[in-house]
């Protein structure tokens, strides 16, 4: 049974443009991921484990540039916020309020890289059909044109009623055919929520390594070792297209952002043997210390014209006696990074060691270079005193970060820590502050299949077909609920528990029947949500 790789999604804030206050909130996303929700099942598969995809319990990143001139940077700062992530997510896809990004979103990669973005604009819900077509790049996918002529089907399920290729869809769209016509979700630049996967598609998908295990009810986070590492972050621009237009500012035609040098459970990024770009880490004589191949993309957009802006984030390990960083593209060095003589020298002012944060909390530090290099800070939050990590902010440019402690997991008893990292480019320094307190937060749980709880629009089963439950529940300190925590319950019935849950729906009246899914994490914190299911007696004739 396949597997879905662990995805966190975060809101961003986004500020260059005056965004749409009606689109400010986070969309529904709990049926997007491909192979999960009715839009993506076909017909003649098995139906997946549930999604491992979630809230980043992290607060919003800030980002307040023309993204349209500058995704590359937002696509690495959502990288950084990924690698500062402890355990570390396999993905994680930021949501931008509104419409502010040309195409719909994009990834960093196909198949290279970590993060991707997509707009939230709620008409129509194109987002949904754009965080699969992201992830689907992610995950190796490239644009196609395919539709899923002549391979139609009835979707949803339901004996006897298969169709032929010269069948209309069912104009009810309720468990009806499939229209000849619709388009694979990796076709670009749709502005609809239509969305489907055609067995290619899937076959890719359910054959990626990501999605393979041989349980479906076991952790999702992959054990990573501790390393020292540097995380270098570059961006290429699109050849042919005139910096003034689309990377103001930008030094040429690749360069090299803010490289930290770090420690922490990371995945070093592997090797591409056909790559056309490449970094090397090279000694005072400029001596080959390391070196790495890789490929970037400028076609990773959901859009039909290629990104102005590509990017990489490439983790590498950390070598003694680097003393530059030197990016290559086609054989030509375009870049390089040197190491100044003096490192950043950091203190953090508040909060102060052994405090409880309550309400808004504004952390500050003083900061200074001996040489002048200007400096980026990050900064992390352990809710058990160094075991666990999430970032609270990446590559400030400022010495203060206002901070809501609702955002972010409880501490155990007074193990809060907050970590401040500088980097003046290449040297990195890092210093700590203990023994804080932030209270504990409850978990959520979300009904997946087959009707959402978020968007709370009844879903019609014909009785006789059997009644999917799919759900999931989230704890900021817990992690994903057990299978035993989570309890379904039907017209005030318990029927069962766990993430998945087939009913026989001959044992419903016909009519309308309220679900309930309840969720307890492990400090007896309990929560619910609910959604309606109508169970339609008709025979099977088609109406």
């Amino acid at each position: 049974m396949p597997q879905s790789p662990s995805i966190a999604y975060m809101p961003i804030n986004y500020t260059f443009a005056e965004p749409d206050p009606a689109n400010m909130g986070l969309p529904s996303v709990f049926r997007m991921l491909p192979g999960i929700g009715d839009d993506f099942i076909w017909h003649t598969y098995p139906i997946p484990d549930p999604p491992n995809y979630y809230a980043a319990p992290v607060p919003a990143l800030n980002f307040v540039t023309d993204v349209d001139t500058t995704s590359g940077t937002l696509l690495n700062d959502l990288e950084a916020t990924r690698v500062l992530l402890a355990p570390q997510p396999d993905y994680i896809y930021g949501w931008l309020p509104g419409n502010p990004f040309y195409g719909n979103g994009q990834a960093a990669g196909i198949g290279s890289g970590n993060a991707a973005f997509g707009n939230t604009q709620n008409s129509p819900n194109r987002y949904q059909r754009t965080f699969a077509h992201e992830i689907g790049h992610l995950l190796g996918l490239s644009h196609n044109s395919r539709i899923l002529d002549p391979d139609v089907g009835f979707d949803g399920g339901f004996p006897g009623l298969e169709v032929t290729v010269t069948d209309d869809c069912d104009p009810a769209g309720v468990q009806g055919t499939k229209c000849r016509d619709l388009k694979d979700f990796m076709y670009a630049g749709q502005l609809t929520p239509a969305a489907w996967i055609d067995p290619m598609t899937y076959d890719h998908i359910a054959g990626h390594a990501l999605t393979q295990n041989e349980g479906c009810s076991i952790s999702i986070f992959k054990p990573l070792k501790i390393k020292e590492f540097f995380m270098i972050p570059v961006e290429f621009v699109r050849p042919g297209c005139e910096l003034v237009d689309c990377c103001p500012g930008c030094p040429g035609p690749g360069y090299l952002t803010h490289i930290y040098e770090l420690r922490g459970p990371v995945a070093f990024t592997r090797e591409n043997p056909k790559g056309t770009r490449r970094i090397e880490l090279q000694d005072v004589k400029g001596n080959l210390l390391f070196g790495q191949n890789f490929e970037v993309s400028f076609h990773a957009t959901d859009s039909e014209k290629p990104a102005n802006v590509a990017p990489f984030t490439l983790l590498a390990p950390k070598i003694k006696n680097v003393h530059q960083i030197v990016l290559i593209s086609e054989g030509k060095k375009i870049a390089r990074k040197v190491r100044s003589v003096n490192s950043p020298v950091i203190r953090l002012l508040s909060p102060k060691q052994g405090e409880t944060l309550k309400d808004m909390t504004a952390i500050r530090w003083d900061a200074s270079d001996k040489d002048g290099d200007p400096l980026r800070f990050s900064l992390q939050y352990s809710p058990d005193g160094g075991e666990t990590f999430v970032p609270l902010a990446v590559n400030l440019t400022g010495q203060a970060f206002q901070l809501d402690p609702s955002h972010i997991p409880g501490s155990l008893e007074q193990n809060g820590l907050i970590r401040l990292i500088a980097t003046d480019g290449l040297n990195t320094t890092t210093t700590e502050v203990s023994t804080l307190s932030v209270f504990g937060k409850k978990p959520t749980v979300q009904i997946l299949k087959p009707v959402s709880s978020l968007s709370r629009k009844p879903v019609t089963i014909r009785q006789g077909s059997p009644l999917i439950l799919v759900g999931q529940g989230y704890d900021p300190e817990d992690g994903f609920l057990t299978e035993r925590s989570l309890q379904w319950i039907i017209d005030g019935k318990r029927v069962g528990k766990g993430r998945v849950l087939q009913i026989d729906t001959k044992t419903l009246s016909s009519g309308e029947h309220k679900v309930i899914l309840t969720g307890t994490d492990k400090n007896k914190n309990s929560v619910e949500t609910t959604g309606v299911v109508i169970i339609d007696d008709r025979t099977g004739q088609r109406q």
